[in-house]
């Protein structure tokens, strides 16, 4: 008769042959990085705890690997789970112990802690690349069309995009450093400049939506530029606009609408790479304070922008920037309308370019055109009577002569200012807008209007006097005044414009 025992018998001889276990260990919690690198490895995983207690422990494979992790409950579902915070090593006793009590308020703020860790580690691995994707569509919203182009083409350009495709927490002080110190070589210390500004607005951004949360280096490599080299150019005198004008008159060579842009450009006040997108449908020759030219919002060329996070950022906050034109400028403009501002000519621009090559688009007239016509003319500075002027220069003729010759209340002064599109100041800002952001381009129009029709009937007071003595100013006519009379107060209103 065979000997077989039961399932039963069987199960109990082999639990009495089974080696048993070693004893439970008791280990005192570590509360330290010197306590967690002392940790043992044994035979199997274990886990130590922590002073921090409530749950936070050590846990230690038989490879010698520690990480931090705890247990926790999801009151959202009721279930328990298992959250590693990280290995030891990527963090410190001190930031597992952070980290915890942070999880610890999250959990009982009902977020899920996990979904929280992976955007934390996406975080850790976005570009400067994907904080510009992400920043540049609404900072193009805030800028006119050159400041967007000129943004993109940076981003873009060979030697600025690899150092875009670095990780955000990866880009320090020292990285860019070096980076400056080799494009300001290979490209040009504007460049390094322009980089520098873009960073600077990438890491800020980053930091507003708590991606970054290291010092922005960008700040710091501010000192470390190379100054750009700057050079004054001479401006304009009233007294020389007499040889100008004659120049222009004895060059046969000039384009009809170069003329024309060369007589205007004394009289207009607006930036010159505004005045090159100017368009007929701008002028408003029937405006209620006078033929007007406004240049819309955020156009081409201007410099209007805001940094503020408006819901209509291109709405009723910002008004056209207002352009008066004196009747010898409308005399000029209805000529000029007689060439370019004709329906068969189907383009809008008062002073259009020629097309690309190949197109037949019309675009209009050229950055360097105006600039190239004035070296023509003999204006660069070869001769002592002919200085090497810039277009953007007759701004400079504008502002000195009204200064000097115009502005004798707070009033002239702000018309000038608003006049020329400077930023406001703060009193400046109070006593004019309507808030504290509000856009200064359509206030005190008829200011501007009298101060602009001055300033034509000054440049032909200079024409007539052919360099000689120009007739007494408005600022001495009113200081003469005040000499002559005990109560100066009324000096302002007995002076003609």
């Amino acid at each position: 008769m065979t000997n077989n025992p039961s399932p039963a018998v069987r199960a109990a001889v082999a639990a009495a042959l089974k080696p048993k276990g070693a004893p439970r260990v008791t280990r005192k919690p570590v509360a330290s990085d010197e306590d967690i690198r002392n940790l043992p490895t044994e035979n199997g995983d274990y886990k130590n705890g922590t002073t921090r207690g409530q749950g936070l422990v050590v846990y230690v494979t038989t490879k010698g690997a520690k990480s931090f992790r705890f247990n926790y409950t999801d009151k959202r579902t009721g279930k328990d789970g298992t959250h590693v915070i990280g290995p030891f090593g990527k963090y410190t006793y001190g930031q597992a112990v952070a980290y915890f009590d942070q999880a610890l308020q999250d959990l009982k703020d009902e977020k899920d802690i996990r979904e929280l860790q992976l955007s934390a580690r996406k975080n850790k691995l976005t570009t400067l690349a994907d904080e510009f994707a992400e920043w540049f569509p609404l900072y193009k919203e805030t800028v006119c069309e050159d400041y967007a182009d000129k943004t993109l083409a940076l981003a873009e350009s060979p030697d600025l995009a690899p150092f875009l495709k670095k990780r955000v927490a990866g880009v320090d002080l020292p990285a860019l450093k070096k980076f400056i110190r080799a494009a300001k070589t290979t490209r040009s210390v504007s460049f390094t400049h322009d980089v520098v500004h873009l960073l600077d607005k990438l890491f800020e951004h980053s930091k507003g939506e708590g991606r970054f949360k290291g010092e922005n280096p960008a700040r710091g490599a501010v000192k470390y530029l190379t100054k750009r080299d700057t050079q004054h150019w001479s401006a304009l005198q009233l007294s020389q606009l007499p040889t100008y004008y004659a120049d222009i008159e004895a060059n046969k060579t000039l384009r009809d609408v170069t003329r024309f842009a060369l007589q205007l450009l004394p009289h207009m006040t607006l930036r010159p790479s505004a005045l090159r997108f100017a368009e007929w449908n701008w002028i408003k020759w029937d405006h209620v304070e006078g033929p007007m030219l406004l240049v819309p919002a955020f156009a081409r060329g201007t410099k209007q922008r805001t940094t503020d996070k408006r819901e209509d950022k291109r709405g009723k906050n910002y008004v056209p920037y207002h352009v008066p034109l004196s009747p010898q400028v409308v005399a000029m403009l209805r000529d000029l309308e007689k060439i370019t501002g004709q329906a068969k000519h189907a383009q809008p621009y008062l002073f259009p370019g020629y097309p690309a090559k190949g197109s037949t688009k019309v675009r209009p007239v050229s950055v360097a055109s105006w600039l190239t016509a004035l070296r023509r003319l003999g204006w660069d500075g070869t001769t002592e009577e002919r200085p090497k002027i810039t277009v953007h220069g007759f701004r400079a003729l504008f502002a000195t002569s009204a200064t000097e010759r115009y502005c004798i209340t707070a009033k002239d002064g702000h018309a000038l200012e608003f006049q020329q599109d400077h930023k406001l100041t703060g009193g400046v800002r109070a006593n004019y807008t309507r808030d504290k952001d509000g856009s200064h381009r359509g206030l005190i129009i008829p200011a501007r209007v009298a101060i602009l029709r001055w300033w034509s009937n000054e440049i032909d007071a200079a024409l007539a006097a052919k360099g000689g003595p120009l007739p007494m100013s408005r600022v001495d006519r009113a200081a003469a005044y005040v000499s002559e009379n005990p109560s100066p107060s009324s000096a302002v209103n007995r002076i003609s414009v």
